[in-house]
């Protein structure tokens, strides 16, 4: 699989950002109000959380000293947008993913660095696939408590999943890292720097469907093959 270019993640954005908004404006107030498995939050307030993220792309500037700082910084935004109504938080997801899509990344170049959460720094593109990762796990969060319908097409998955490999590695790579390798299809592989050395697997890339490794990577599905979990164990 050839490296995604900037026209692809901006059009995967384009595809999953509809799909996310068509679905919360879908919901019901009592299936709104119904908990994600595995977060503390409702469906509406992690399509809230959603905004808030958006939201440091156009004005909101702050960014977690830490990683551990990340939740924290998630709660304090998610406080300060108060706005539960499902008809207003997808107004205002559809006209914040619009701006991003069309104003901002569509000018931005890819591969200059910009501050990112830890202190360290994230390219353009990274940053792009990392709001592609926000919009295809928190809509299966919504579709999980709603019992809607999300698919996460396998070329979306592949390139969302190369932002936060971006960013980890960036954080924690060093000469002599070992890189932990996960093929999702032909020439289509991902490499994670690992954090405790060498696994079992050796140098033999692991074979992953790549929404599978999406999931896996946000804790949201435990995978069956025992090497793949190793990996994701081992990331930073």
């Amino acid at each position: 699989m050839e490296e995604a270019t900037k026209a692809d993640i901006l059009a995967a954005l384009d595809d999953s950002g509809k799909r996310f908004v068509s679905m919360v404006r879908g919901l019901d107030p009592d299936r709104a109000a119904r908990p994600v498995p595995g977060l503390a939050w409702t469906a509406v307030e992690t399509a809230a959380h959603v905004v808030t993220v958006l939201g440091r792309l156009l004005g909101d500037r702050r960014r977690a000293a830490t990683n551990e700082g990340v939740a924290e910084l998630n709660a304090t935004c998610l406080s300060e947008y108060t706005d539960r109504d499902i008809n207003d938080i997808a107004d205002r997801l559809e006209a914040n993913l619009r701006t991003v899509i069309d104003h901002v990344y569509s000018k931005l170049d890819f591969d200059r660095l910009y501050p990112f959460h830890g202190g360290s720094t994230i390219s353009g593109g990274g940053g792009a696939r990392w709001i592609l990762c926000e919009l295809l796990v928190h809509g299966y969060d919504i579709a999980a408590a709603t019992g809607n319908e999300w698919g996460i097409p396998a070329a979306e998955a592949s390139i969302a999943i190369r932002g936060p490999a971006e960013s980890m590695n960036r954080l924690v790579e060093s000469e002599t890292s070992t890189r932990h390798r996960v093929c999702l299809g032909k020439d289509d592989t991902v490499e994670f720097v690992a954090s405790s050395g060498p696994l079992p697997a050796g140098d033999e890339p692991i074979d992953a469907e790549p929404d599978e490794l999406l999931l896996a990577f946000f804790g949201r599905i435990e995978v069956s093959d025992p090497r793949l979990a190793a990996v994701v164990a081992d990331l930073p």
